[in-house]
Order: structure tokens, then C-alpha cells, then sequence
């Protein structure tokens, strides 16, 4: 027995094509070990449910499948309902962002006199003046969007 990722997406489409019914027909017209192997790695994948269960003598009892929710937004090109309910939004406060641009005013190699400066202009900001700040640096970092994946790497190693 050996899984087969074109068969098991073969399966899952056939199984897709009937939802929310179960079905003994898997799309090939048989049903043989290997296909009753790559059905049950769906299944625990939480991909396809049904009835597929092993004897004791180690052989497959299949008696039908459905693809289940997960299966078809597997099958999804944009992810399907899981990828717009698994978004996370991220907010940070102005407070947050102005001690980020702090601390990183202070660790910068600039003489003393301009930091100075600097974290005093950051520190009597209003609000909205934070917020175009992180947004222009924002803006610049977008132009050197060629440096992300050094800066990405750089920064995974630096939590590592």
C-alpha cells in the first residue's frame, strides 16, 4: 500500500462533487487497498469522515464517505471559509508604537544630541502624528520589499 496524492485529490473531488452525501463510489469505480489506505490517511487528516475502519485481521470495512468542511476548503484555491475565519487582526495601540519607536531611537548609532531630540519630538506627539509616522516608515520599508526576505531571516534567527 502506498499513498498517492493525485489519487487521494481524485477522491476528494468525487467525495466534493456529491457533498453533503456519503458515497461508496470514490471515483475510480473500484476500490481497492491502496485506495482504501490513502481514504483512511484522509480521514485522519479530518478531510473525509465515514465508514472506514480496520478488522482485527488488518483489512479495511468501507461502507462509505463524505468530504467534510475541512475537505473542501482543502480543495479551495482561496482556502475556503477557514482562511477568512482564521484571520487574525492585529491592532497595537499609539502608546505601544511610540515606546517601539522609542526603543528603537535609542538603540540607533546616532550621536547623542539627535536622539535626544528625536525621542523628545516622539515622546509630545499626538496620536495622529504617531500614526503617520509608523506609516511612512511603513511606506519605506515597502520600497526595499526586495530586503524582506533578509530581514525576515535575520529576524527569525535573532528569536531562535
Amino acid at each position: 500500500m502506498h499513498l498517492d496524492r493525485a489519487r487521494q485529490l481524485e477522491m476528494l473531488q468525487s467525495l466534493a462533487e456529491v457533498y453533503p452525501r456519503y458515497t461508496e463510489s470514490l471515483g475510480s469505480g473500484k476500490t481497492d487497498e491502496d485506495d482504501l489506505a490513502n481514504l483512511w490517511y484522509l480521514k485522519e487528516q479530518g478531510l473525509v469522515e465515514g465508514a472506514i475502519e480496520m478488522s482485527i485481521s488488518q483489512s479495511f470495512i468501507f461502507q462509505g464517505a463524505k468530504i467534510t468542511a475541512k475537505g473542501i476548503d482543502f480543495l479551495a484555491d482561496d482556502g475556503g471559509i477557514a482562511a477568512i475565519l482564521g484571520t487574525v487582526t492585529v491592532k497595537l495601540h499609539v502608546d505601544t508604537l511610540k515606546e517601539l519607536l522609542l526603543s528603537r531611537v535609542s538603540a540607533a548609532s546616532a550621536p547623542e544630541e539627535k536622539k535626544s531630540w528625536l525621542k523628545k519630538q516622539l515622546e509630545t506627539a499626538s496620536n495622529e502624528t504617531i500614526k503617520r509616522i509608523v506609516s511612512a516608515i511603513l511606506d519605506e520599508g515597502v520600497k526595499h520589499a526586495p530586503d524582506l526576505f533578509r530581514l525576515v531571516e535575520q529576524a527569525a534567527k535573532s528569536v531562535t
